[in-house]
């Protein structure tokens, strides 16, 4: 009889396990999708800044600007740059309300 106990209920616990699996795959590919839209794949293509020490040139790849005052930037003379990421930030929301 005993057996039998420990029989059934190792049939159920299997079927509520079987019974929650496609729930908690769903939660998981979920997660895994809302992950990989933060961190992205790590391509150059997603590159946000680039600093070329030779040319004195910085480019922000996210509002396709360049300022040519390496030196002032890296002194923390980040007004322009802010001011213009501000402004392009500003230019999206506007226009996602829009439409």
């Amino acid at each position: 009889m005993n057996k039998l106990i420990l029989l059934l209920s190792m049939a159920l616990t299997a079927c509520s396990w079987d019974a929650d699996e496609p729930i908690q795959e769903k939660k998981d590919k979920e997660l895994a999708s809302e992950r990989k839209s933060q961190v992205g794949s790590g391509d150059r293509s997603e590159k946000i800044r680039t600093y070329n020490y030779p040319q004195g040139r910085i480019t922000d790849h996210r509002i396709g600007m360049s300022v040519y005052q390496f030196d002032n930037f890296l002194n923390g003379d980040l007004d322009e740059m802010i001011d213009n990421l501000i402004a392009t930030d500003r230019a999206e929301k506007l226009q996602n309300t829009e439409n």
